[in-house]
C-alpha cells in the first residue's frame, strides 16, 4: 500500500449483484481518485454474481482487496474489513448504496481542517421510483463541531443523529481496540457509544454525501422477533452509558419509541419480548417523565399509550 492511500472504503455484500455495479461506479467517480482509495470488498456467502463483480472490479482498482467469507453475519464481515485496512481513515459503504462524487474528498478535508477523529454527514434516502440521483445536493455544505457528549445525547434523542456508521469517516485508530459485535443487524448502533468514548469532538458536514437506497424487504426494513431481541441488547448497552438525569430522560424516551415500534410492527413478537416491553415501560417514573422538558410531547403520549396497552 502506498503512502498516498488515504481512505479505506469497506463494502460488505450479500447477494447484491443488482446494485453493486452502480455502487462501485460511485467509487470510480470519486474526486479523491481511486489511486488514493484502499477498497476492501467482502462477499459474505453470496449465491449470485457478487463475488465475480468484486473480482472484475479488482482488476481496475489500484489498491483493492477481495475477500470471500461464509459468516452470514454483518458484524463479523465488517470486522474483516477493519482487520484488512491499512489506510489511516475508514469509510463503510453498503453494497447497494452510493457515494456522492466528492464524498471521500470532502469528508477527508473536513477531518483534516477540524482535527477531529470522525465526520458525520446526513443520509440522502432514495428509492427506485426516484429515478436518477441528483448529486448536486452534496456540493455545498457547512461544517460544525460538537462534543462527543453532545452527539451521545443527540443519539439518545434519536432525531438528528442515528446510530448507523455509514455516511461517516473515521480515523482508523478509533477501531484499534474495537470491533463490531457478531450481530445480524444493529451491530453499528451497538458499537457507536464505544466509538464516541474514544474521541472528544465530532465534525458534522451538513450536506448529504452518502445516498442510502430504500428497499422493501431489506434487512433493515423487515422487523422480526429475532431483531427485537437484538434491539433489547442495544437498549441494555445504552442503559449502561447513561450518566446524567437529562440523559436518563432521553434514554427513557428512546425506549418508549423502540418499544412502540416493536409492539406495533413485529408480527411474531414473543411473549418473552412483550414482557420485556412491559418491564421497560414499568421502570420509567411516570411523573418525572411526563413533566420533563427534555422529553418530546409525542413521546409522552406514546408512553401513556404503552402504559395502557401493557398495563404497566
Amino acid at each position: 500500500m502506498t503512502s498516498d492511500v488515504s481512505v479505506a472504503v469497506i463494502i460488505a455484500a450479500h447477494n447484491e449483484e443488482r446494485y453493486l455495479p452502480e455502487t462501485l461506479d460511485s467509487l470510480r467517480k470519486q474526486t479523491l481518485g481511486m489511486e488514493n482509495l484502499e477498497i476492501i470488498l467482502i462477499d459474505d456467502a453470496s449465491t449470485d454474481a457478487t463475488l465475480t463483480i468484486f473480482k472484475d472490479f479488482q482488476k481496475e482498482a489500484p489498491h483493492c482487496v477481495v475477500e470471500h467469507v461464509e459468516y452470514r453475519n454483518i458484524g463479523k464481515v465488517r470486522n474483516v474489513g477493519i482487520d484488512k485496512a491499512t489506510a489511516p481513515f475508514l469509510l463503510f459503504l453498503d453494497g447497494d448504496d452510493l457515494l456522492a462524487p466528492n464524498a471521500c474528498e470532502q469528508m477527508l478535508e473536513t477531518l483534516h481542517s477540524t482535527h477531529c477523529d470522525m465526520v458525520m454527514t446526513p443520509l440522502y434516502r432514495f428509492s427506485e421510483k426516484d429515478g436518477s440521483i441528483d448529486f448536486t445536493k452534496a456540493q455545498i455544505g457547512t461544517v460544525t463541531i460538537e462534543t462527543s457528549k453532545k452527539i451521545w445525547e443527540m443519539l439518545l434523542e434519536h432525531r438528528k443523529v442515528m446510530g448507523h456508521l455509514i455516511g461517516r469517516l473515521f480515523s482508523r485508530h478509533l477501531f484499534s481496540s474495537l470491533r463490531f459485535p457478531p450481530m445480524l443487524c444493529y451491530e453499528d448502533v451497538y458499537l457507536f457509544p464505544d466509538i464516541l468514548e474514544k474521541t472528544e469532538k465530532v465534525a458534522i458536514y451538513d450536506a448529504p454525501l452518502y445516498f442510502y437506497r430504500l428497499r422493501q424487504g431489506s434487512v433493515s426494513s423487515t422487523l422480526t422477533n429475532d431483531k427485537a431481541c437484538l434491539m433489547f441488547d442495544v437498549l441494555e448497552k445504552f442503559r449502561t452509558r447513561v450518566s446524567s438525569e437529562k440523559q436518563r430522560r432521553l434514554f427513557e424516551a428512546m425506549c418508549v419509541g423502540r418499544c412502540a415500534i416493536m409492539s406495533d410492527h413485529v408480527a411474531d413478537l414473543s411473549d418473552e419480548n412483550r414482557e420485556r416491553i412491559r418491564a421497560l415501560i414499568s421502570a420509567i417514573p411516570v411523573w418525572k417523565y411526563l413533566i420533563s422538558p427534555t422529553v418530546r410531547t409525542s413521546r409522552k403520549r406514546l408512553f401513556l399509550r404503552l402504559k395502557r396497552a401493557f398495563q404497566a
